[in-house]
Formats: structure tokens, C-alpha cells, sequence
């Protein structure tokens, strides 16, 4: 044999490796059609033997500008490397430095009793003191604000200082353990910046706009899986085979942002000193945020600075940190669809919001709540009235004619009125009765008719709509995409 057909058999088995490997190929040969239980990765920990790629990392953080349009807009993962080492924490943090405080023995915090992560697992609240004076003793872990005392030491995140990014801010929290804490697969409503003080970590990202329904996020209500992180049963979720991880290692002064709704599990590994210690700022995401004004000094950008709504408001949670608003309900239904998959809703979306989401109406969903007749009419009532623009849609462009239009306090007006109505409603409707889908979705066309025909509300009662810029074709789109809600 010459070496020209040396070379030749050499190249066609190169290629042969090459195209045999088809999108049914999941690891070793293993095809999907096979038993689950064949593949490698089966009751392995979580991406093992499944195709990964690193995370995009850089050296300083993106300009605000950059940041919102490259990296929240399209939902892009980054790692910066030493991006805290500036930072207070970074050089300060010692267990004797922490509880140094007076205030350390006084002010509680949140404790968790399993370094791996069980949602359902009860946590118990003891002084900040006590809990540092423990934490290397027992397995329990701190995630909780960050302390009052110990807020001047950690800085906003150079993209997120800017004046008028301060109103998306939600929440902080610190994540202290001695390491060997692991999460669950997961994702958020929120954009998070997360900095790292002390210890490491790893991280899986799943996309979510690649593997949303191959990722088994069967806890809906808290946004979690109940798979077992350490051994992945393949054969109860099969299609999770078929995923491709992005994978992050975070070392001391690292920070990372994790996007809106992407998936994510943490694995977190203690320094030499025993220590692992995160903290990390949720804001609510807004893909069209346009930063302004974003010269802040460092000695004015420290944690104690900012005001953060907390995460109750997301749900429309009364607290007193609410009351700047001169327009809450606007407010609270604005940023509840910043929550949904598209940031607006149809009127099955809106009844949806309305029922499902704990704080409008009741401090639990009222999802298994009999919804009357008399609900639904108002409830078209009120999706009329905030559907400014008249498309098919309640969305931003609703609430920016409002704010054009200057009449963001006669909305309110009205609003405040009409829920109370609704809430009597809701009142006398706290039962233990329980309706299927189909009763609400007939419920609901039966409005939906009605009202089209001969609505009940005045038109002199709703200021001028403007003429909407969707097309036929974006719309029935928006109608077959924006069946459900994701809180």
C-alpha cells in the first residue's frame, strides 16, 4: 500500500467520525432511541459525560450600554475575572472582622440546615454572631440580606450604577458556608450579578432559549427540578440527555452575571480558611433598559446607598418599602409583566396573573379559587382599560402611552376602585372548591364574547387609544406563543 492510499484511508475514517455521529448520537454511540439508562451520564452528577463549553470570560466589566444591550438583552452569561478584588469584602471579610460589630449579636439572619440544598427543608433565624460562631461547627449555611453593618463594604456592580437603574434593583444576599453546599437546578425571574469573596465555585448554565422544555423544571411555583444534582436519573428525565452545559469556574474576586430565566445549578467549595462567601444583587430584567447617568463614585456606590424594593414586590407585596410610588397598581401590573415569557399578556395571561400570582389579591395563589362570572367581567374590564394601545396585547407600550398621555393618576384612580370590587369578590370565593381548565378557559371565551359585543364600561370612562403597530401575522404568532405565564 503507497502512502497516497495511506493518506487516503487515513482522511475517509477522519470523515467517517465526522458524519457518523448524527443529532441521535448521544454520547459513545448511544442513540436517544436507546434505553436511558445506557447512557454514561445516567445516576452521575449533574453534565457529566454530556457536551460542554466555558463561559465567556472577561477582564473588566461591560460599560452599562454595552451591558444592556449585548448581554441582558440577548441573555448572555459572563465571567469577570477579579471583578471584586477592589472591593471592601474582598479584603476584609474575616469571621473575626464580621462579628466584631456590636450589632453582630443583635441583628438575625436566615439559616438553612442542609448544605445541599432542599427547598422544602424549614430554615430558623439566629443572631449574625451566632451564626458565624457555628457555622464551622454544623452543617448549615447563612443566605440572607446582606447585614446593615456590613453593607459598606460591598459595592454595586459598575454596570448598575446608574440613577436611573436604581429602580429595577429588587435585593442582595449573602451566601456564607464552610463550602460543600450544592443547589438545586434552578432559574430566576431576575438578572443577578453575583461576586465571590471567599472560596469557589462551579456552576452548570443551561440556555433556556435552546432547552426550555428539555430542562425538567417540575416545581414551577419555586423554579426548580426535583432531580437529584449527584445522580441524574436519565430514565425519569430523559430528555435531559439531549443538553449542552456551559460551564463556570469562580475563584476568590471573581463576580458572574447569570441572565433572566436561565437555568443553573451551584456547587460551592471552601478557601483555606474554611470560608465560602458570596453576595449577589437581583434587579428585575428589563431587556429595553437604556442606563443614563452613570458617573457614580465609588465612595457612593456601596450597598448602603441603593434602595432595593425586595423581592415581596414582585408580587405586589405591601411593604414599606412601596410607599415612593405615587402609582402602585400601575406599578405592580407593569412589572408583573416583565415576568411573563414575552413582557405581556393576552386577557388569559392577564386572568392568569391575576389568580396565580400571590399579593394581588391574596397572600397565596388563588389558582384553585373558583373564579365567578362576576371576576371575569371585571377582569375584562380591567384589561380594557390598561390595553391603551388596543392590540392584542397588554404590554409596555400600554403603560409608555399612559405616562405620554399624563394620565397615570387617573388609571390609579380608577384601578384602586375597581380591584376593591374584585377583592370583595375574591372574598367571598376563599374555598376549598376547586375549578379545572377547561370551566375558566369557557369562562373566560364567554367574556371575552360578551364584552367584544356590548361592553360595560363607559367610553368616556377610557381616555383615547392609540392606533396599535402590530401586523395580523405578529399577532396570531404572539397568540400561539403567549399561552402561558412564567412566574
Amino acid at each position: 500500500m503507497n502512502y497516497k492510499l495511506l493518506k487516503i484511508v487515513f482522511l475517509l475514517s477522519i470523515l467517517e467520525l465526522i458524519f457518523c455521529y448524527t443529532n441521535d448520537d448521544v454520547n459513545g454511540g448511544i442513540k436517544l432511541k436507546d434505553d436511558p439508562a445506557l447512557h454514561p451520564g445516567h445516576l452521575k452528577p449533574l453534565g457529566a459525560f454530556q457536551p460542554r463549553t466555558e463561559i465567556e470570560t472577561l477582564t473588566e466589566f461591560p460599560k452599562p450600554l454595552d451591558y444592556y444591550v449585548n448581554y441582558i438583552k440577548p441573555g448572555r452569561p459572563f465571567l469577570v475575572k477579579k471583578g471584586a478584588v477592589n472591593q471592601g469584602a474582598y479584603k476584609l471579610w474575616t469571621d473575626e472582622y464580621m462579628k466584631s460589630f456590636p450589632e453582630a449579636a443583635t441583628e438575625q439572619v436566615a439559616v438553612e440546615p442542609n448544605l445541599k440544598e432542599i427547598r422544602e427543608a424549614k430554615g430558623f433565624e439566629i443572631p449574625f454572631k451566632d451564626f458565624v460562631e457555628r457555622y464551622h461547627k454544623e452543617k448549615i449555611y447563612m443566605v440572607n440580606k446582606v447585614p446593615s453593618f456590613l453593607q459598606k463594604d460591598v459595592l454595586m456592580p459598575p454596570p448598575l450604577r446608574c440613577n436611573n437603574t436604581r429602580k429595577l434593583m429588587l435585593d442582595h444576599v449573602t451566601w456564607m458556608s464552610t463550602g460543600g453546599t450544592k443547589s438545586v437546578l434552578h432559574n430566576d425571574d431576575l438578572d443577578n450579578i453575583n461576586c465571590l469573596f471567599r472560596g469557589s465555585k462551579e456552576l452548570l448554565f443551561i440556555n433556556p432559549n435552546k432547552y426550555e422544555g428539555k430542562v425538567p423544571i417540575d416545581r414551577p411555583q419555586g423554579g426548580y427540578s426535583s432531580l437529584d444534582v449527584d445522580k441524574v436519573n436519565f430514565t425519569k428525565f430523559p430528555a435531559l440527555r439531549e443538553v449542552e452545559y456551559i460551564h463556570c469556574k469562580m475563584e476568590e474576586g471573581d463576580c458572574l452575571f447569570i441572565p433572566w430565566r436561565w437555568y443553573h445549578q451551584v456547587n460551592s467549595v471552601a478557601n483555606e480558611d474554611n470560608q465560602n462567601i458570596a453576595v449577589n444583587i437581583w434587579f428585575n430584567h428589563d431587556a429595553d433598559h437604556i442606563p443614563e447617568d452613570c458617573e457614580l463614585p465609588e465612595e457612593e456606590a456601596t450597598l448602603d446607598k441603593f434602595h432595593f424594593a425586595g423581592m415581596e414586590s414582585i408580587y405586589g407585596g405591601a411593604g414599606e418599602e412601596q410607599t415612593d410610588s405615587q402609582v402602585p397598581l400601575l406599578d405592580l401590573f407593569e412589572m408583573t409583566l416583565n415576568k411573563t415569557k414575552h413582557n405581556r399578556a393576552s386577557f388569559k395571561t392577564f386572568v392568569s396573573i391575576l389568580t396565580k400570582v400571590p399579593g394581588i389579591f391574596a397572600e397565596e395563589s388563588l389558582a384553585d379559587v373558583t373564579l365567578t362570572k362576576d371576576f371575569v367581567l371585571l377582569s375584562k374590564e380591567l384589561y380594557d382599560k390598561l390595553n391603551v394601545v388596543e392590540s392584542a396585547f397588554v404590554d409596555k407600550a400600554d403603560f409608555d402611552q399612559i405616562e405620554l398621555d399624563a394620565t397615570s393618576e387617573i388609571y390609579e384612580t380608577w384601578l384602586q376602585a375597581h380591584m376593591n370590587k374584585m377583592q370583595d369578590i375574591i372574598k367571598d370565593q376563599l374555598t376549598d372548591e376547586h375549578i379545572d381548565d377547561a370551566e375558566i378557559t369557557e369562562s373566560i371565551s364567554e367574556t371575552i364574547e360578551t364584552t367584544d359585543n356590548a361592553s360595560e364600561v363607559p367610553p368616556s370612562a377610557v381616555p383615547p387609544k392609540a392606533e396599535t403597530g402590530k401586523s395580523v401575522d405578529e399577532n396570531k404568532e404572539d397568540q400561539e406563543t403567549d399561552k402561558k405565564i412564567e412566574l
